[in-house]
């Protein structure tokens, strides 16, 4: 857990932050982060007019609004981490004051939970995996932060490596012994044409995936950790893992931002922001620190 040193939670100041806060002080824990970054934006719907006339408005609502994190913070803080904690009231649109946040203090991990009564916060988990430079933890409502199973969907891509990587470290942290990984391969359209049945090909994809997965496993240090590995056949990845999530009483579910194009391979970046609007359980998605970089720039420029 040594990568998530700086961590950044989105604050709502409602009910909705308590899922959020428990999540967070457990992975500071698990992590020995240093800092953990409390983040609230403000929303500011106040006509010109007024704002001529009272001119301190901002900072007068951004230091309340500080206040109340505060106070939500050291209740879930005070005696679950050792992190230094510092709390941030903003005002603008909330996933880039939230991503200018993360590129200011080189955040390793955003903690941030949905919302299914607000279109706008269901939608912000989203719209922070396609742009943060670094991984983030979506929590549903009303989520526990207990890790008795996770899942790791793979792909044998190197975001499949990182994500074993992330899997085995917050299972080592969990005390857990083994992780739960599934591959889904399918049969591609025109295999007939070979003079295949479904069934023949069928194999022909699960033996490939099986040495791939062969071939993968090789260069990965696995901490002494097992591996329980399923190939399931499936057009629609997301399908499978959320069915799998079900039958095994998945907790916590580690994905890839992004994983390689083949007919063999499930599609992780697309797979991801499926999982986010079905899945019922918290989903860590995991990117390369920075390496998006560029774009993370050119969209605080705007």
């Amino acid at each position: 857990m040594y990568r998530y040193k700086e961590l950044l939670v989105v604050m709502n100041l409602d009910a909705q932050d308590k899922t959020a806060l428990e999540y967070a002080a457990k992975i500071s824990r698990m992590a020995n982060s240093e800092r953990v970054h409390f983040i609230h934006v403000v929303k500011m719907e106040i006509p010109r007019t007024v704002l001529e006339d009272y001119p301190t408005l901002f900072e007068i609502m951004n230091e309340s609004a500080r206040e109340k994190m505060k106070v939500s913070v050291e209740k879930y803080f005070k005696k679950n981490s050792e992190a230094d904690t510092v709390c941030y009231a903003v005002e603008g649109i909330e996933s880039i004051e939230i991503i200018r946040k993360v590129r200011e203090k080189s955040i390793d991990l955003v903690i941030v939970g949905e919302d299914e009564n607000d279109e706008i916060k269901r939608r912000l988990p989203e719209k922070l995996i396609r742009k943060s430079p670094c991984s983030v933890l979506a929590l549903p409502q009303n989520a526990k932060p207990e890790i008795t199973k996770v899942l790791a969907p793979l792909d044998f891509s190197k975001h499949s490596a990182d994500t074993v990587d992330v899997a085995l470290a917050f299972t080592g942290a969990a005390k857990l012994k083994t992780i739960d990984c599934i591959h889904t391969y399918s049969v591609p359209t025109g295999f007939h044409t070979i003079g295949k049945t479904y069934e023949e090909f069928a194999e022909i994809m699960k033996k490939n995936a099986e040495t791939d997965y062969e071939k993968f496993i090789k260069s990965a240090d696995l901490k002494g950790l097992g591996l329980n590995v399923s190939f399931i056949l499936e057009n629609h990845p997301h399908k499978a893992i959320n069915k799998y999530i079900h039958e095994n009483q998945v907790d916590l579910l580690i994905v890839g931002a992004r994983g390689k194009s083949t007919t063999a391979a499930a599609l992780l970046g697309n797979t991801a922001e499926h999982l986010i609007h079905t899945a019922e359980i918290p989903i860590l998605v995991v990117k390369r620190k920075n390496e998006n970089l560029s774009f993370v720039d050119a969209l605080l420029e705007i």
